[in-house]
């Protein structure tokens, strides 16, 4: 949807793009014990879910910035009451989702 050209798929594009690095933190957590509950993998913060996934191991630099842009856009989108973050939407955030599912997907795989 980002790379269609189409200004706006790439609002719904953000919201679906953060939905898949949820769901691919979520299920890296699971494989690796975490419980599925409230006081465990919950939320939609993905560099709380990063930060989780990572403890005690050193996560690469840029990982929980570019994770925060799509929690960024997220939030503005399913609460808007002053959009300025996605004012930066483009087709380069279909390259960064892209970058972030290759690092993500192996790590969600049993």
């Amino acid at each position: 949807m980002f790379h269609s050209g189409n200004f706006f798929l790439w609002f719904p594009a953000a919201i679906l793009g953060h939905q898949a690095l949820e769901m691919y933190l979520k299920a890296a957590l699971i494989v690796r014990g975490h419980a599925v509950s409230k006081s465990g993998v919950w939320g939609h913060d993905l560099g709380l879910l990063a930060e989780q996934l990572f403890a005690g191991r050193k996560m690469p630099s840029p990982l929980r910035k570019d994770l925060q842009t799509f929690t960024d856009y997220f939030n503005e989108l399913r609460y808007p009451s002053k959009l300025v973050k996605v004012e930066e939407l483009s087709e380069g955030q279909g390259k960064l989702l892209d970058f972030l599912v290759a690092k993500l997907r192996p790590l969600a795989e049993k």
